[in-house]
């Protein structure tokens, strides 16, 4: 593939640097992992949430995730501050998700969609202030910064 803006071959990351990078995204799919396989059993089985909520609460959250990331990710990119870009956003994500992670596994049976749609609201949320705000291969230098996040 051909650089866009200067006509020349996109440069190759060093493996060092990719290994870097896949280590900086490792504790939130980590967390990623955990919610996803863990959370729909444990809202079923143990709370009595019917899978059917369960699901559609999820599908709900899903749907508006798709418009709050590219949001998110409009307002972080236009962050500016002394920290950077993407920390103060990724700073404040973490007790977001905290707080969510612990209201849907710590919560007392008998839920309903409305706690639930919330709180997984409140996870995706929190969880994507952490994604979007991690450098990555994905988000490959511009002209004008040689590493994203690295200008305020």
């Amino acid at each position: 593939m051909v650089g866009s803006v200067t006509g020349r071959p996109p440069e190759r990351m060093p493996l060092l640097g990719a290994i870097t990078f896949a280590l900086a995204t490792l504790p939130v799919t980590a967390v990623d992992v955990a919610l996803l396989i863990y959370l729909p059993p444990h809202l079923s089985g143990h709370l009595g949430v019917p899978l059917s909520v369960v699901g559609a609460s999820w599908a709900t959250v899903r749907v508006l995730d798709v418009v709050v990331d590219p949001v998110l990710g409009v307002m972080m990119d236009s962050t500016t501050s002394r920290f950077g870009r993407y920390r103060p956003w990724m700073v404040a994500g973490v007790p977001i998700l905290m707080a969510a992670t612990w209201m849907l596994f710590f919560a007392k049976p008998g839920i309903g969609g409305a706690f639930l749609t919330v709180w997984l609201l409140a996870l995706y949320l929190g969880r994507s202030m952490l994604h979007l705000g991690q450098p990555g291969p994905r988000r490959s230098p511009s002209p004008t910064t040689s590493v994203r996040g690295s200008t305020a």
